[in-house]
């Protein structure tokens, strides 16, 4: 028999003696006293795996502290750009090598589209409608 502690993904299968919890109100409710005391008396067991843990601890620090989650990641961030930045991964030179970063727009003009009336430009004939 297992106690199940389905928030934290704990669970308890043996007493405090080492045995496994029989399926008996004896035995039970003195595992209960000892898990439920402060510090527990007995050491829990995950049921979850390390991979999963790392996700339920950065799911629960986001749910129980929001604001210094929060801030936490927009520090990160600012490392993370900071430290690109610094090692040249973000400079302008290589930006424009990889075709990133261009410093022409998406339309092509040459000058010759004055009177066209294109692009804010005045209509030969004045408006029209």
């Amino acid at each position: 028999m297992k106690l199940i502690c389905m928030q934290n993904r704990r669970f308890w299968d043996v007493t405090e003696t080492g045995n496994w919890i029989t399926p008996s109100r004896v035995s039970i409710l003195e595992t209960l006293s000892k898990v439920t005391a402060d510090p527990p008396k007995i050491q829990s067991k995950s049921s979850i795996g390390f991979i999963e843990n790392i996700f339920f601890q950065i799911r629960n620090s986001w749910v129980y502290h929001p604001y210094e989650s929060s801030a936490g990641m927009f520090v990160f961030l600012l490392v993370v750009l900071y430290l690109a930045r610094a090692t040249g991964v973000l400079n302008r030179e290589k930006l424009n090598a990889w075709g990133l970063k261009d410093k022409k727009g998406y339309f092509q003009l040459n000058g010759d589209e004055k009177g066209l009336g294109l692009l804010g430009g005045s209509a030969p004939n004045g408006k029209a409608d």
